[in-house]
């Protein structure tokens, strides 16, 4: 009787009925084993014990808490809540502890069905500190769902921001009524069932010299935030099936411990097309191509025009995009495909996006070049030649 005047609302039923819970699942990462412990003796409090498992690993995991009534249908803030998860990141593992003060947020609550719900929420971005340089032996990885600030050039330079792109389905290709499709783009459905990471931004001259302590680009071109270009695919990854460990990227899985490498052809216009969010655009986030491009005789800074639906940008124009598919004119086919990734052999690499050279570019366009190429000397009026890679460049 003296817990029942202590907190009006909260009745031993109702106490006890709290060991049911709502678990959230979320794509590569669930909570599970939760025990929830009210106090004992009552004194308003309640514990609530509960695991993390990502697929992967060591993902910084946001958690969310929330109570319902599921008679209401009405969500309570849970405002005392102290613990693992509150308002800092857990990994995956545990057990964790919350404690929340039930009866101190909502004293006089009465309900016959109140749950507690948990969500585990994946960051958004993931972000590796370039600011040490070239000669460092690490760099810095961390995770975060705030997007990037475009009002200092921090996340085009020092940094390297990669957006997790979620698992799914997409048709792949171009319809035979697309104006001006090219007869290698047959449209058919492409299921991606495992989550990836891809650069928010094209890897820019300053970011490309952080790591590899040198700049390619054509000199016309220079400038920290605008992307790196003039960049062979061997450069960027090396020749064979593994990451070379002096390329771009072997250097970057070294100094962060994690595994990196282009996108694979379906993984690059899934992404461009706006992943599970597509809205059908004819470019990488608008129809009209100056919402996202700048049509002009050069490079341009990276992330200045309107990003897509996943908030990548320059997907369309800038610089040609390198991805990991050797490139063959009839590979695409009918049928249904799960996580292509390109024919086993082959002359040409895919490239895909356009540059400010070859503007507009549609997004099924399919683009190739040697895996080799870049210029190495220039003709009397100053451009560049041999074989005319200069508007290639990379996003990770």
């Amino acid at each position: 009787m003296m817990m029942r005047k202590m907190w009006t609302g909260w009745s031993i039923g109702m106490v006890a009925w709290l060991l049911l819970l709502a678990v959230s699942v979320q794509g590569d990462v669930k909570v599970t084993n939760i025990e929830v412990k009210p106090r004992y003796p009552w004194n308003g409090k309640i514990d609530i014990i509960y695991y993390v498992f990502c697929n992967e690993e060591p993902f910084e995991v946001h958690m969310e808490f929330k109570g319902y009534d599921a008679v209401l249908d009405k969500e309570y803030t849970m405002k005392t809540l102290t613990g693992d998860g509150v308002n800092t990141p857990v990994i995956s593992g545990g057990p964790y502890k919350v404690t929340w003060d039930a009866a101190k947020d909502y004293p006089t609550l009465n309900s016959q069905k109140f749950q507690i719900l948990i969500q585990a929420i994946l960051p958004l971005y993931m972000i590796i500190d370039l600011s040490t340089g070239s000669d460092s032996d690490v760099y810095p990885v961390s995770y975060t769902s705030k997007d990037p600030d475009l009002s200092n050039n921090i996340c085009r330079t020092t940094q390297l921001w990669l957006r997790r792109i979620s698992a799914g389905s997409f048709l792949m290709g171009s319809p035979e009524s697309e104006e001006n499709r090219e007869n290698n783009e047959t449209q058919h459905q492409v299921k991606l069932t495992e989550t990836y990471y891809l650069g928010v931004f094209e890897c820019t001259q300053k970011q490309y010299q952080l790591v590899m302590g040198n700049n390619p680009s054509w000199d016309q071109h220079i400038g920290d935030c605008r992307p790196v270009d003039n960049i062979s695919y061997d450069t960027i990854r090396g020749a064979n099936a593994v990451v070379g460990m002096q390329t771009f990227m072997g250097r970057l899985e070294k100094r962060t411990g994690l595994k990196f490498d282009l996108p694979t052809e379906a993984q690059w216009e899934f992404a461009a097309r706006g992943g599970i969010k597509n809205k059908g655009f004819f470019y990488s986030g608008s129809n009209t191509y100056e919402n996202v491009a700048i049509k002009t005789g050069t490079t341009y800074d990276v992330g200045l025009k309107q990003p897509n639906e996943l908030g990548l940008y320059d997907m369309s124009g800038n610089v040609w995009e390198w991805c990991l598919d050797w490139y063959q004119d009839d590979y695409y086919t009918t049928e249904t495909v799960v996580n292509p990734t390109g024919p086993s052999s082959g002359t040409e690499r895919v490239a895909r996006g356009g540059s400010y050279v070859d503007y507009p570019i549609r997004l099924a366009y399919r683009g190739y070049d040697l895996p080799s190429a870049s210029y190495t000397h220039r003709d009397p009026y100053g451009y560049p030649q041999g074989y005319m890679s200069f508007d290639r460049g990379f996003r990770i």
